[in-house]
């Protein structure tokens, strides 16, 4: 296990994100912070990525050297953002507990 905490390692990843990505906007992260054991999970939202129509599509990735622990991560867009504020988010991706970063706060 990592010598970082899984909190640590997300908050770190997070930034690196808006390090990379200029579109990015905000970045929700659903997992449990205090369950190392279920992969870090972050919805990212970045004005620059192709539409899926509102569909969330999941990349799942392995520990590694860098990110010591499962991460799964999502990418939509703005506007497909607020069509599923309006249509409802799939089961797993419920906003409500998330907690988010804005590019303001990276």
């Amino acid at each position: 296990m990592s010598e970082r905490s899984k909190n640590d390692v997300a908050e770190e990843l997070i930034a690196h994100h808006f390090r990379v990505e200029p579109g990015m906007v905000e970045i929700y992260r659903l997992d449990d912070p205090e369950d190392a054991e279920a992969p870090i999970r972050l919805l990212e939202v970045n004005q620059e990525t192709i539409g899926t129509d509102a569909e969330i599509i999941s990349f799942g990735f392995a520990p590694s050297e860098r990110v010591p622990f499962s991460t799964v991560v999502a990418e939509i867009t703005p506007n497909e953002l607020d069509q599923l504020r309006a249509t409802g988010f799939p089961k797993g991706w419920d906003l409500s507990a998330a907690r988010v970063t804005r590019r303001s706060e990276a």
